[in-house]
Formats: structure tokens, C-alpha cells, sequence
């Protein structure tokens, strides 16, 4: 019972998991807010129905035979924006029963027939009416994009006044993509995402949607593809030239808006959606597996992108921290989604690890996946995005982003070694290792850093009963790092043992003035490299005496730092509005 407590004490003091979900429903369920009509299937409108009877139309006619009905009642009430809702919600009304009964080519008719009388209506958006022809032409796009299947052009599909021809563009130029390349593709209308404290989306022209892209069966031929999986948010538009009508994808996050009959209209966007289904699959559901059992958790010791890369958008490392993943950036990341220049300028990447492995280890191994990365998508080195990297590390994250930009130099060695490393009675394995893990030399890849609730001093938490116990429970592999230091001991000094020395694990390094942290922190940071810092004050007001109740602002503050921002949080920080709006403003002010 006693150590059940101090977990939890643990869990509620570092950790910070995910709550978001991705889950389908019905999908008039997603338009309940309008209340009755045909979009939420609940019957039509009060209007409509009055506009019908003013026609005469009955509901009926409008089952039997649709085009006649409509044409009917059109010819009667004539083509007023109010005569026009009134049909946009018959022909949505009599598609979703042909639908229903598996008339699916009548169905595709009508929801392209509502799609089209929509279109120039989304100039307004604000009204009631206005309202109603933006979801109702999302809902019909999506629809017309579920019809159509695996079919990449259907001709003859009947409509009033003629037949429709429908094709879909599969040219790929710019930000328009072809959706046949997707292994599934999710109407947005149709989830429902629980966990964000705002869904950010837009209507507009088209509807949106998330498109899916399993992993490859050879992982080693795209490394830092996500292991459940990649999920980008996709725009799909209907574009008229008489009867043809084609259909086009846009990648939501290059562009967000389109020019339609000289006009520029927003693109309809779901960024929540896509992100949510992301983070849902992530298999790396285990925090704690990761902060104590770290050997079982090693294949998601990883950087994974979060949309396929980009050679113009400047790249953004998310580090999390002790007992906690890469869901931990899930409130951040949807946040920074809804700032149109963010998402235009920058992509996404999160690098996982097991928490319970001591952080100098993992900070080397990033170093060696930044410089990998940047070799895998820029082997002649010539795209400037990735001279200009962001990293953001969230507590022992903010740690591990800390040794990416410090320099050691040839004095901070001799705190490590009596003599030089190349000169050390070892054999040429062991120098490597050790100079891979103890020698940090930025190469000028990263240009900027932020820390969140960082502690560059430790945590009095680690010092205490909750963090000794912790730190008992926690086991290492014992082929974690073999060095053959035989021969050699002599010749390392005190803080050089302190720092090769693996056994103690995460939490022990996190205690106050460990003499790991004491002699990072100690150490320069690149020159080239911008630094900021945010922490919390559980909302007291009372720094610099105050604490997240984790780390104190003593150890979370840094010298030099070009920003420092106290938001009233405790140590989940990274997920509080102000940051977030902290790390979008210091994101803006990284693109001058």
C-alpha cells in the first residue's frame, strides 16, 4: 500500500499522460448543435418544411422521386437564398434515405447537387443561414468522398437539369496531393475528439478530412516514421466547370485557404481531428513501463516526424519528461496547430524515450539522431530549415535539450580525465563511447531552445522518500553501457566517474546539486544558440521564492536567457495556455 502511494505521489508530481481520443460516431452526431434538419437526421427543418407545403411538395414526393420533387419545387419558389437553403436541405434529406437503401449513385447525385448550390454561399458564414450552408456543403463534400470509394472518375450521374461527370485529380503540385496514396481516409465530421480544451478547425470551402498512412513494413527505409502510424489533415474540395465537376485534395497544412469565383475563402480544416487520431495511436502507451522497466521499452526510444517532411518548414524537437511520452505534448501541439503562420513555418517532430534511463545516456543518443536525421532527409546539406532547429524539453526533457547545446571544450575534459581522452590505455571502442557520451560539441543545427519547468538543478522531490523509493524500483539492463575501464580508473577524476557512471538511474540524477547536473549546468551554451525559459508558480505569485511543486524557480531559472515566463501552473506547464502562447509567441519571433 505504502509504495502504491508513493507511484501515485510520482504520477501526480511529474507525470503528465494523454487523455485524448479519437473515437467515430454516427454522423449526424456531429451536427446535434444544429438541432432538427437533415444534416443532425433528425427531420427537416420547421422552414423547409413550410417552404415544401408553400410549393407543393410533400415529404413523400421528395422519397418517391427526388429529382422530380426538387425540380417541382424549385420551379414554384424560385431561387431566393432562403428558397435555397430550403432545397439544400431536401436534396441532403432524400440522399441520406437513397443512401440508406443502397441507391448510392442517386445518393452521389444529390449530395454533389447540394455541394455545388452551397458553394456560393460561403462568402457569409456568420449568419444563421450562413451558418447552415457552410456545415451543410461540408457535409455534403464528405459524403461525395465517402461514395466515391476506391473510383477515381464516375460519369452519368443523374442530378436535375442533366448529368453530372465527376473525376478526381490525382496530380500532385505543391499542396495538392493525391488521395489514392493514403491508406485510409477519415471524415472529420464523423469523429469525435475528446481531450483538447478547444478542437481546432474551420469551416469553409469543402470538407475535411484525416488521411492515414500505415507504417512500412521495413522500418529501417523510413526510420523516423511514427510507429502508429502518420495522420495529416486533408481539405477536399468540389470545383464546377458546367456538368464536370473534379474533385481535390489539399494538405491542410500548406494551405488553409482558396480563391473561389475571385473571392478568397478558408479552407475547411480539421487539425484536431488528424492530431488526436495521431496521438490515439501511438502504441507508446507504458510512462511508467518506460521510467521502470526502460529495457522493455527500447523500440520506442525514437524521433518520429508527425507529417511527412518538409524541405521549407523549420523542424521543432518536443522532449518530454520522467514518467511520460510523447502524448505529453498534446495540448501544445494543438495549440500551436491553430496559428495559420506556426503551422505554415514549422513541423512537428517528438522524440521518445525511456524515462528511467539516466538522461546523459539519452541525451547522447539524440545527439546522434538529430545528426542522423538531418543526414537521412539532407545528404548534400543544403536546406537551410535545418540550420535553424527549435528544441523544446519539458523537465528532464528540458535536461536532455540542455547537453544538445552546451559545449565542451578542451579545459571542461580535464574535469572528466587526468589526461587526454586519445592519449587513455583503452582500446579505440571504449574511447568512442566514452567520447560520445561525455564530449558535446553543437553543430550548429539548433538555433534555439526552450525549457519548461526544467530543473538544471534538480528537484528536491528526487532527495526525498517519494524519489528514494522510486529510484529502488527502477532496473536497468545490465548491458545498458559496457566500458573497459580497466587499466584506466586511475586516470579518471571524481566528476568524470559521477558522469560515465550508469548505475545511478533517472531520479537519483535528478536530486538537488547532483554533481551531473552541477557540472552541466556549468557548462557554455553555444553561442549561435537562443535560449528562454517558462516555469510555474501553482498560481502564487510568488517567485522567485516559488515552485512548481516539483522544481523550485531557483533550479528551472538560467542566466542569459532571452525570456523568462511564470505561468500559474504547477509542474504540467507545458499544457498551460500561457506557455503555449509563450512558445507560439517565441516561434514567431524565431522566423525573424
Amino acid at each position: 500500500m505504502f509504495k502504491c502511494l508513493s507511484l501515485l505521489g510520482l504520477w501526480g508530481l511529474f507525470a503528465s499522460c494523454s487523455s485524448v481520443r479519437f473515437e467515430p460516431i454516427a454522423t449526424g452526431e456531429g451536427y446535434e448543435h444544429l438541432g432538427r434538419s437533415a444534416l443532425s437526421d433528425h427531420g427537416l427543418t420547421k422552414v423547409t418544411v413550410a417552404a415544401m407545403k408553400q410549393a407543393g411538395v410533400s415529404h413523400g414526393d421528395l422519397k418517391r422521386a427526388p429529382l422530380e420533387a426538387l425540380a417541382d419545387f424549385e420551379r414554384n419558389v424560385g431561387r431566393d437564398r432562403d428558397s435555397q437553403k430550403a432545397f439544400v436541405e431536401q436534396c441532403v434529406d432524400a440522399a441520406n434515405h437513397l443512401q440508406e437503401d443502397g441507391e448510392t449513385d442517386q445518393a452521389l447525385g444529390l449530395y454533389i447537387l447540394a455541394a455545388e448550390r452551397t458553394l456560393p454561399q460561403l462568402h457569409e458564414r456568420t449568419s444563421h443561414s450562413g451558418v447552415f450552408f457552410a456545415h451543410a456543403h461540408q457535409f455534403a463534400v464528405a459524403r461525395v468522398v465517402e461514395l466515391l470509394n476506391e473510383r477515381r472518375s464516375v460519369v452519368g450521374i443523374s442530378s436535375i437539369n442533366g448529368k453530372y461527370g465527376l473525376r478526381v485529380n490525382t496530380v500532385e503540385s505543391g499542396d495538392r496531393v493525391d488521395p489514392f496514396h493514403f491508406d485510409s481516409l477519415v471524415a472529420a465530421d464523423s469523429v469525435q475528439v475528446n481531450g483538447f480544451s478547444k478542437r481546432v478547425n474551420q469551416l469553409g470551402v469543402g470538407s475535411s478530412f484525416v488521411a492515414g498512412t500505415n507504417p512500412p513494413e521495413d522500418p529501417s527505409k523510413q526510420p523516423y516514421f511514427p510507429l502508429g502510424g502518420l495522420y495529416q489533415p486533408l481539405s477536399a474540395v468540389l470545383s464546377f466547370q458546367g456538368r464536370q465537376v473534379t474533385l481535390t485534395f489539399y494538405d491542410s497544412l500548406r494551405e488553409d485557404s482558396l480563391k473561389v469565383g475571385g473571392k478568397e475563402l478558408p479552407l475547411a480544416t480539421d487539425y484536431s481531428a488528424s492530431w488526436a487520431r495521431f496521438v490515439d495511436q501511438d502504441p507508446n502507451k507504458g510512462a511508467f513501463l518506460g521510467l521502470f522497466r526502460p529495457g522493455a521499452s527500447n523500440g520506442f526510444m525514437r524521433l518520429t516526424l508527425t507529417e511527412p517532411f518538409r524541405k521549407d518548414a523549420i523542424p521543432v524537437i518536443f522532449v518530454h519528461g520522467l514518467a511520460s511520452n510523447g502524448a505529453t505534448w498534446d495540448e501544445a501541439i494543438n495549440g500551436l496547430l491553430a496559428d495559420p503562420l506556426v503551422r505554415e513555418r514549422y513541423q512537428f517532430w517528438i522524440y521518445q524515450y525511456p524515462s528511467g534511463y539516466p538522461f546523459i545516456y539519452v541525451a547522447a543518443d539524440l545527439r546522434r539522431t538529430i545528426r542522423e536525421v538531418r543526414t537521412h532527409y539532407d545528404p548534400a546539406d543544403s536546406l537551410p530549415v535545418l540550420d535553424k532547429m527549435v528544441l523544446i524539453g519539458h523537465s528532464m526533457g528540458g535536461l536532455i535539450s540542455s547537453a544538445q547545446i552546451r559545449r565542451t571544450n578542451d579545459g571542461s575534459m580535464k574535469q572528466y580525465f587526468k589526461r587526454p581522452l586519445n592519449q587513455l590505455s583503452v582500446d579505440q571502442a571504449t574511447k568512442d563511447q566514452l567520447r560520445d557520451l561525455l564530449y558535446m560539441n553543437p553543430e550548429g543545427y539548433i538555433r534555439r531552445a526552450i525549457f519548461v519547468s526544467t530543473p538544471h538543478r534538480g528537484s528536491t522531490i528526487a532527495d526525498g522518500w517519494i524519489g528514494r523509493l522510486t529510484s529502488r524500483l527502477i532496473k536497468l539492463p545490465n548491458d545498458l553501457l559496457t566500458l573497459n575501464l580497466t587499466g584506466i580508473m586511475q586516470e579518471i577524476t571524481d566528476t568524470g566517474l559521477s558522469m560515465i557512471d550508469l548505475a545511478p538511474n533517472s531520479v537519483m540524477r535528478l536530486q538537488y546539486y547532483n554533481p551531473v547536473l552541477k557540472t552541466l549546468s556549468e557548462l557554455p551554451i553555444d553561442e549561435r544558440v537562443t535560449f528562454h525559459t517558462i516555469c510555474g508558480d501553482r498560481g502564487l505569485g510568488n517567485a522567485p521564492l516559488s515552485s512548481d511543486g516539483v522544481v523550485s524557480y531557483a533550479s528551472s531559472h538560467l542566466e542569459g536567457a532571452t525570456s523568462e515566463k511564470v505561468v500559474g501552473s504547477r509542474h504540467s506547464a507545458h499544457r498551460h495556455p500561457d506557455a503555449i502562447n509563450e512558445i507560439r509567441r517565441i516561434l514567431t519571433l524565431h522566423l525573424e
